[in-house]
């Protein structure tokens, strides 16, 4: 009986093991992609960015007073040229990282 339940447990755990993901694919880094803003996925997947003038990105910080800490909450960008920040964008990549926005709260 025991034998029974320790083949069952060392099936579920290669079965779990098996059909876990690589959490190393978030640690690429993206190669050959453009530095720009991307205003839907498919824009991102043909590599073609709306908008490829210079941007900075500027962390969105939440302080908790309490703790005296704070944390990244988000993120939002600006133009060095100071244009008018776009609408709706999906995501963008700055050269070093991409970020992209699944629900346009940028």
């Amino acid at each position: 009986m025991q034998s029974r339940c320790l083949f069952i447990v060392l099936l579920l755990g290669l079965t779990t093991l098996s059909l876990a993901q690589d959490s190393t694919y978030s640690k690429q880094k993206m190669t050959n992609r453009k530095v720009g803003i991307y205003t839907n996925y498919e824009e991102f997947l043909k590599n073609e960015p709306s908008i490829t003038k210079s941007f900075i990105i500027m962390p969105i910080f939440y302080v908790d007073l309490v703790k005296k800490d704070s944390i990244i909450i988000g993120l939002t960008y600006r133009f060095q040229d100071s244009s008018k920040l776009t609408k709706k964008i999906w995501g963008l990549y700055d050269g070093d990282k991409t970020y992209y926005n699944l629900d346009y709260l940028f």
